[in-house]
């Protein structure tokens, strides 16, 4: 894989110019749609491969209709309601729109498992395309945490898509992490009478922002700043918490229950 130009793209007597690209895309999100945009004034051949959804996450189970119920909970609407119209938005989307963009801007479109042979390989299905340059945009997957006992909730512990696509309003919701997106669902739960907390290691949000966005984000006390969850466990079937609360360099662990 490489990052400068070449005037040239590796060749063998079995290729065929329809399987010859400059550029080789695997997986087709938000980066994959802003990198094509760049190529399109380019002389680039382009070639791009989706197993799944053109467009990624974000208009099916990110930002669609997280924006969807955060609307619904600021007008008032109930939470079953939030549901069925957050459910309907997702139901009529397809990822039509973003692959015929994705053919109006110059690039090739290829649906199917990319397997990459070797650094100007790739194999998609019984095809072989061959390239100079490799680009992986493939996103990215939710990673649960090492935190002991965290792994035996089973079914109630979920991931930002799990949060998001949902029927059941939780009464308490424990969240970690405060970046946009835990920041986001602890607004969104608690617009609809959840009892949210949410636990970040950093001591102020968004610190490569002002710091009155991080003021206003957690201006309704429910962000726990600069501590961290060190283990999970059940007593007389109720959750008890472990939390970290480290200021400088003394840390204190206290239950949460």
């Amino acid at each position: 894989m490489s990052d400068t130009a070449s005037a040239s793209t590796p060749s063998t007597a079995s290729d065929s110019p329809s399987d010859r690209f400059d550029v080789v895309v695997i997986g087709c999100g938000g980066a994959a749609e802003a990198l094509i945009s760049a190529l399109e004034s380019s002389e680039c051949r382009v070639l791009v491969v989706e197993r799944h959804r053109v467009g990624g996450d974000c208009p099916f189970v990110a930002c669609m209709p997280s924006k969807a119920m955060l609307h619904d909970a600021a007008v008032s609407s109930r939470w079953d309601r939030a549901v069925q119209r957050r459910d309907e938005i997702v139901e009529h989307l397809d990822d039509r729109q973003h692959a015929e963009q994705v053919g109006r801007q110059g690039a090739r479109l290829v649906r199917g498992q990319a397997r990459v042979i070797d650094e100007h390989t790739v194999e998609v299905g019984d095809t072989t395309y061959r390239t100079e340059h490799i680009v992986l945009a493939t996103g990215s997957s939710p990673v649960i945490p090492p935190i002991d006992g965290l792994s035996d909730l089973g079914g109630h512990l979920w991931t930002s898509d799990d949060a998001l696509t949902t029927d059941e309003r939780p009464v308490r919701l424990m969240i970690i992490g405060g970046g946009p997106i835990g920041c986001e669902l602890a607004h969104l739960f608690a617009g609809f009478d959840t009892e949210v907390h949410l636990i970040d290691e950093a001591e102020q949000g968004f610190p490569d922002l002002p710091a009155a966005i991080g003021e206003i984000v957690d201006e309704d006390g429910s962000m726990r700043r600069g501590a961290s969850l060190t283990a999970f466990a059940e007593e007389h079937g109720l959750p008890v918490l472990a939390i970290a609360a480290t200021s400088r360099s003394r840390s204190t662990t206290t239950p949460y229950s």
